[in-house]
């Protein structure tokens, strides 16, 4: 069995990325419990998938594998837009890695304590499983919608818009 696997991004034309196996598994508990499945069963799979044998086509992009494959290995993602990082967060869970919600919990609080983007830093932590920090980007939301709808014009009849 080969160090590492081809793993096939969801674009058009798909992309080839390389990772290693021992990477992946320690990134995330679907993947290792993947990896221990007896090697017939998986060659089998593989070929009905249209795949061949180290290659697993994802659902995500290649941003978002990317993206998750540096948070695997420790490094930095980058810059990345508000899409990409919900969606890394979802293949956080998807593929259930700690180290990928505990890369997102931090983004979270970076943004609560720049008190910017309520919205997406509420999208990002209902994905850390962090009840605390869930509550409050709700109610950072919630001050947000109210101060949007005191501070527009009333109506004629005296009601806010």
């Amino acid at each position: 069995m080969s160090a590492t696997l081809i793993l096939v991004t969801s674009d058009d034309p798909p992309v080839r990325l390389e990772a290693s196996r021992l990477v992946l598994a320690a990134g995330s508990k679907v993947f290792a419990d993947m990896f221990e499945l007896p090697q017939l069963e998986r060659r089998d799979k593989a070929a009905e998938a249209g795949g061949e044998e180290g290659c697993v086509v994802l659902a995500e992009s290649e941003k978002v594998v990317a993206a998750l494959l540096a948070v695997f290995e420790g490094k930095a993602v980058g810059e990345l837009d508000t899409k990409t990082w919900e969606a890394l967060a979802r293949a956080g869970d998807k593929y259930d890695s700690p180290v990928v919600k505990q890369y997102i919990e931090r983004r979270v609080w970076e943004l609560e304590a720049k008190d910017t983007l309520e919205l997406h830093s509420y999208a990002l932590a209902t994905y850390c499983g962090n009840d605390e920090l869930l509550e409050r980007t709700a109610l950072g939301r919630s001050t947000a919608c109210e101060t949007h709808c005191t501070t527009r014009a009333p109506r004629r009849n005296g009601s806010v818009v």
